[in-house]
């Protein structure tokens, strides 16, 4: 995580009211910084920005400077939920203890602190399952884009069910998303402003699993499928999320052949424009 830091006063000597950073190529919203009583912002970014910033405040024209490039240290990458019961096998790429596998430092090197892992198996043919209770990890930035899997494809007998929410900073629930098993061997994918107001997608077949991306910006999340055949299609969601901090994550999986559940995984940093 690297940090943004500045002054910015009215001409009275007052704080202004905000500062807005925005993505410099396209306009879109990045994030807002609000001045302590002495002017002083800061605002934490997680992927490298090639933006504009722009000082508010009331009775004032705003001012905007830019464009700049910033080059975040750490950016996260890596698994952020692991959430899968495997029946028959062991794959090292599942498991956050397996350090000497040799992805694990992208995988999770990053994420290790961050993220919540669940992964349980057996080598033997037999009924796995697995749960996880909503857990908030305290990170969460809209420049993210966030690989979601899920599936009980292998057997009519597997299930799954796994929720992301975005919190803002008191946890009030401002979207979300499930996957969750909707026949035998298929998956529904279903979106909305909280678990109790949700949309499902449309699917491509009666047998259907998720795989796809997740992008943001201030007013909308983007899910676009990338699974040749049998997926549950891409939606977009119009929803305020400005006020984003963090995430919670929860589900549950029963592999009674193969593996069921699947994962979120933030994606490396796009380059700097």
């Amino acid at each position: 995580m690297s940090t943004l830091q500045g002054n910015a006063k009215k001409y009275n000597g007052a704080a202004i009211d905000y500062v807005l950073i925005f993505d410099w190529a396209t306009g879109a919203y990045i994030g807002t910084a609000n001045p302590d009583v002495s002017g002083v912002w800061r605002f934490d970014y997680f992927n490298d920005l090639h933006c504009g910033i722009t000082y508010v405040a009331d009775g004032c024209e705003p001012i905007t400077h830019g464009a700049y490039n910033f080059i975040a240290e750490n950016a996260l990458e890596g698994y952020l939920f692991m959430l899968r019961a495997q029946s028959g096998g062991y794959f090292a790429g599942y498991d956050v203890n397996a350090t000497s596998n040799p992805n694990w430092d992208l995988e999770f090197g990053i994420t290790k602190d961050i993220g919540v892992f669940n992964y349980v198996y057996s080598l033997s043919k037999i009924d796995v399952q697995t749960s996880t209770p909503p857990t908030i990890i305290n990170e969460f930035d809209i420049n993210w884009v966030l690989s979601i899997s899920f599936r009980n494809t292998a057997a009519d007998r597997d299930t799954h069910t796994a929720t992301l929410e975005l919190l803002d900073a008191e946890n009030n629930v401002l979207a979300a998303i499930k996957s969750e098993t909707d026949n035998a061997r298929s998956s529904g994918l279903w979106y909305g402003t909280s678990l109790s107001s949700m949309t499902k997608a449309a699917k491509s077949s009666t047998a259907t699993y998720t795989s796809g991306k997740l992008k943001f910006n201030g007013g909308r999340i983007t899910y676009t499928n990338d699974a040749p055949s049998g997926f549950n299609r891409s939606f977009v969601l119009d929803v305020d999320i400005r006020a984003a901090k963090k995430i919670r994550v929860s589900g549950s999986a029963l592999s009674t052949f193969s593996v069921s559940g699947g994962f979120i995984k933030i994606e490396p940093p796009a380059p700097t424009q």
